[in-house]
C-alpha cells in the first residue's frame, strides 16, 4: 500500500478504537481515527473526510443503521462497514438495503479477516 487510507471508527466504546488501531498499526498504511459520537460521524460522513468508515452497530440511542442511511441521505461517498456484536441475518440485510458496503461481526473478527474487508471494500467501491 502506497497511498494512505483513513478510516474512521464511530463508536461508543473507546476500548473498541484501541482493537481497531491494534489490528491496523502493524500496517503501514493505515491511519485510523475514532469518534463516539453520532453528531460528529455524521458531519464528517457527509463530507466524505475519511476513505473508509466503520460504524457500530449499536451507538448508544441510535444505531449504526440509523447512522449509515442520514449519511446516505446527505451525500456520504465513502464506503461504510457495518460492524456487529449481533448475529442477527435481520440487520445484515438492513446494512445492505440501507446502502452499507459491507458487514462484519466482531466475534469472528480478526486482524485478517478487517484488513481484507476493507481493502475489498475499497478496491469495490473505486
Amino acid at each position: 500500500m502506497t497511498n494512505m487510507i483513513h478510516v474512521l471508527l464511530v463508536d461508543d466504546d473507546e476500548d473498541e478504537y484501541v482493537i481497531m488501531q491494534e489490528f491496523l498499526a502493524d500496517e503501514s498504511g493505515f491511519v485510523v481515527h475514532w469518534t463516539d459520537s453520532y453528531d460528529d460521524a455524521l458531519t464528517s460522513m457527509c463530507r466524505s473526510e475519511y476513505d473508509v468508515y466503520l460504524v457500530d452497530y449499536r451507538l448508544g440511542a441510535y444505531n449504526g443503521l440509523d447512522l449509515s442511511y442520514q449519511a446516505m441521505l446527505c451525500g456520504c461517498h465513502s464506503p461504510i462497514i457495518l460492524i456487529t456484536g449481533m448475529g442477527d441475518q435481520t440487520v445484515s440485510a438492513q446494512a445492505f438495503e440501507t446502502g452499507v458496503a459491507n458487514y462484519l461481526h466482531k466475534d469472528a473478527m480478526d486482524k485478517n479477516q478487517l484488513i481484507n474487508t476493507i481493502i475489498a471494500t475499497l478496491e469495490q467501491h473505486r
